[in-house]
């Protein structure tokens, strides 16, 4: 490849990685203790849980105008124009298997949650670039039936007089 040649797509290729960025709030759920589970009861119940899991999550995150980019194992990775309609499907989410749990001894579903907001690089019906690592990493930090937000995120949030508590501090 000619230096001519590389010089002129990797102007091409910055373009388009600046006309695609566009800011979003970036939501992550994930299953606790999904790896101990399969491997204590198998594949078939594995599957099952995880079909749960997104039977439970999609709709909510739906009703509150967020869109599903990709189901990754078993994660849940979704888009919201609203920083506060990501927090408040979080909200639901938790409310809906805490409601679970206690009609219901035998339900252990427990998810994590990360909402980052920033901008990112959207592609069609898909998101890439630092916003999309930033919420993976964020809610990697919590534990089941909780829900971590971002700096950035939370400052959004506390602009529409939104309570949250600072749990610490974190560097991705």
């Amino acid at each position: 490849m000619s230096d001519v040649y590389r010089e002129s797509y990797f102007r091409s290729v910055s373009r388009q990685i600046r006309r695609s960025r566009k800011p979003v709030t970036i939501l992550f759920t994930d299953v606790e203790d999904s790896t101990a589970y399969w491997d204590e009861y198998g594949d078939l119940d594995g599957r099952l849980m995880i079909d749960l899991h997104n039977r439970l999550v999609s709709p909510v995150i739906k009703r509150y105008k967020g869109k599903i980019v990709k189901h990754i194992g078993d994660s849940i990775m979704a888009s919201f124009k609203s920083s506060r309609n990501a927090l408040k499907a979080s909200i639901a989410i938790q409310q809906i298997l805490e409601k679970r749990r206690s009609e219901d001894a035998a339900f252990r579903l427990r998810v994590r949650i990360g909402i980052h907001a920033g901008k990112a690089l959207v592609d069609g019906d898909d998101i890439f670039g630092d916003a999309v690592n930033l919420a993976d990493s964020v809610k990697v930090l919590d534990k089941g039936n909780e829900i971590y937000v971002s700096s950035s995120t939370a400052s959004l949030l506390q602009k529409e007089d939104l309570s949250l508590t600072q749990l610490g501090n974190f560097r991705g």
